[in-house]
């Protein structure tokens, strides 16, 4: 018998008594997932070898509520609409996608069944680039070769992050590198990787 029915309906004689069915009708309100933090990449990195971002995993504090994730990626600070990328309803607290070279903004919404939210206790940034593509133009050409003599040998400007520059891998920047680059457009030599 629903509880409100029997209160204002029938007779007390035919109702369970009071706190019978008070009880068996308050039910918890609905949680929201724990809170969490993202991983990786870590705020302020420059990131050349992954296009995966991390997260922790949450948990919802209810009982059989599922927990999904948003990701949000964008390149403006305010994520707006149209410099903003939302990857919805991921299961797993990570993604993995091709990014274009260039500085990025991200969090991640939890939700449960009910729509209960919880945002990452953080929003990080950081800058995507290919090692050699010195004037991170997204490929790595004769036009990055032209850009680091410039920065080296003719006061240009310096590559940023400095590490685009840095086609050798050995933490500085210096003709090594120009000769890096050479090989592997012109020689078959190995791509710029660390």
């Amino acid at each position: 018998i629903d509880s409100l029915y029997c209160y204002w309906v029938l007779p007390d004689s035919l109702c369970p008594p009071d706190e019978e069915y008070l009880i068996r009708d308050i039910k918890p309100a609905n949680q929201p997932p724990d809170p969490f933090s993202l991983i990786l990449p870590n705020d302020g990195d420059t990131v050349s070898a992954t296009d995966t971002l991390y997260w922790q995993t949450t948990y919802d504090p209810d009982s059989g509520d599922q927990v999904r994730y948003d990701l949000h990626l964008s390149t403006s600070t305010g994520f707006n609409p149209d410099s903003t990328t939302v990857y919805d309803s991921l299961v797993y607290s990570q993604h993995t996608d091709t990014l274009h070279v260039g500085n990025y903004y991200w969090k991640v919404k939890a939700y449960d069944n009910w729509g209960a939210v919880t945002w990452s206790n953080q929003t990080w940034h950081f800058v995507y680039f290919i090692r050699g593509d010195v004037n991170m133009d997204g490929i790595v050409d004769v036009g990055d070769v032209v850009y680091l003599i410039n920065y080296l040998f003719k006061s240009g400007t310096a590559p940023d992050p400095l590490a685009v520059g840095d086609a050798t891998c050995d933490s500085v920047v210096d003709i090594g590198d120009v000769v890096f680059i050479i090989n592997y457009l012109f020689k078959g030599g190995p791509p710029p990787d660390c």
